[in-house]
């Protein structure tokens, strides 16, 4: 299949849920968010519960002369494209103490990602936005499109038309859910998730909603499974 490097939001959301991907996080990508400076994802390891690794490793330094210790936990990444997918089989994040930060790295090294995805992963034009799908099994699907394109242009749509949610605590019998603009969240990445083929940003609403109906229950008896039932 030949690659339309013009894909609508909606196309590459329906590629999504055939690949299993249930939570997706969108990243206005910054000029400095490219394969020379890595992609910018926060300040700290508790990224981790945002982008699923597979191992964390510990590389310390052999020569004075050697950048500090780091860690590195890798990353089971693939571009998305019309005609299947291709693994970036160096993709990792990299948590550099001495700043602190953490980037994305390795995301196109000995990857046979399209030329699009090479080209606008490789440049600082602004504008551009990407978009992760994370499917159960801790794959992470990427698809980058550039500013001015379909799939720009929808997420500004979605982005205006979607609502989030904020608690607001007082007491334990006394809070509340406010219905809020959609704002990024940790390293700047929007999260959402994938319902029957389209963005939701409110699901912490049900979640919240059915704690607070079981609380208002008051007390619960305990039970415990055992051998014999």
């Amino acid at each position: 299949m030949a690659l339309r490097p013009d894909r609508s939001l909606a196309s590459v959301l329906r590629q999504f849920g055939k690949l299993g991907v249930r939570r997706v996080l969108i990243k206005e990508l910054a000029r400095n968010d490219n394969s020379k400076n890595q992609l910018y994802v926060g300040r700290s390891f508790a990224n981790l519960n945002l982008i699923p690794v597979r191992q964390v490793l510990t590389k310390e330094p052999v020569r004075r002369t050697e950048k500090p210790i780091n860690f590195k936990a890798s990353l089971n990444w693939s571009w998305i494209s019309g005609r299947g997918h291709a693994v970036a089989p160096n993709a990792q994040l990299i948590l550099y103490p001495a700043y602190p930060e953490v980037r994305i790295s390795g995301f196109l090294e000995d990857c046979p990602a399209d030329s699009h995805t090479l080209k606008l992963m490789s440049v600082r034009s602004p504008g551009r936005v990407l978009v992760l799908g994370i499917a159960d099994v801790g794959k992470i699907y990427a698809h980058v499109a550039e500013a001015g394109s379909k799939l720009v242009k929808g997420w500004k749509r979605t982005k205006r038309t979607q609502s989030d949610w904020k608690l607001e605590w007082r007491s334990p019998t006394d809070w509340s859910l406010r219905e809020t603009p959609l704002r990024p969240g940790l390293a700047r990445f929007y999260r959402l998730e994938l319902v029957d083929g389209r963005l939701r940003a409110g699901s912490i609403k049900d979640l919240l909603e059915r704690l607070q109906e079981i609380h208002r229950h008051g007390w619960h008896h305990a039970s415990r499974l055992n051998a014999s039932g």
